[in-house]
């Protein structure tokens, strides 16, 4: 008797707990060519409520051991403009079963290959967070997602730009106990 109840309570709350936003951001992985410098990325929200979703950028660096840390983006040496990746606008507001886009604006060198973790994150909206919402519907989303139980899942994509005059130039080396591929690009 006590299984049949607590399989009830599981099921109640696997229902509930899909009330809400639920963002999907297409594939992990973009690439942004040598020829281009901004990119449309879209966020779909299949859930039954708008998401307010922000983005976050950070720089994948890697040390010389192979090790990756992410950095945060740091602005030009005159201070004028920012080295790297740029979301624009960086605040989506997603209608239920709606979609939105963010473009992503490349500025600075293109000397070398970089990446850039791209997180879409949904939040509920904050005064601070610069939603264009007013307090009143601000009150009301936090009211209805405080009604059950909810999962708000972000995602994180790895976004490749490549370098202005790319050169692929692998070379394989084959001996009889080793099997090595080198990228000289």
């Amino acid at each position: 008797m006590k299984r049949r109840l607590a399989l009830i309570g599981f099921c109640l709350f696997t229902q509930t707990a899909h009330a809400g936003p639920s963002i999907n951001i297409g594939t992990v992985y973009d690439y942004l060519d040598g020829d281009k410098s901004t990119y449309l990325k879209r966020v779909f929200n299949g859930g039954d409520s708008t998401a307010f979703v922000k983005v976050n950028i950070l720089e994948i660096l890697y040390d010389a051991d192979g090790k990756a840390q992410e950095v945060p983006l740091k602005s030009s040496a005159d201070g004028s403009a920012r080295d790297g990746l740029m979301a624009s606008p960086a605040r989506l507001i997603v209608p239920a079963n709606g979609m939105q886009g963010t473009r992503l604006l490349h500025m600075g060198s293109r000397d070398t290959e970089r990446y850039f973790r791209v997180r879409f994150v949904p939040v509920v909206p904050e005064k601070e967070d610069e939603f264009a919402v007013s307090a009143e519907d601000r009150d009301n989303y936090k009211k209805n997602l405080s009604a059950g139980v909810n999962v708000m899942t972000g995602f994180g994509t790895v976004f490749f730009v490549r370098p202005k005059d790319a050169r692929f130039a692998t070379s394989v080396n084959e001996t009889a106990s080793r099997y090595e591929l080198r990228n000289d690009g």
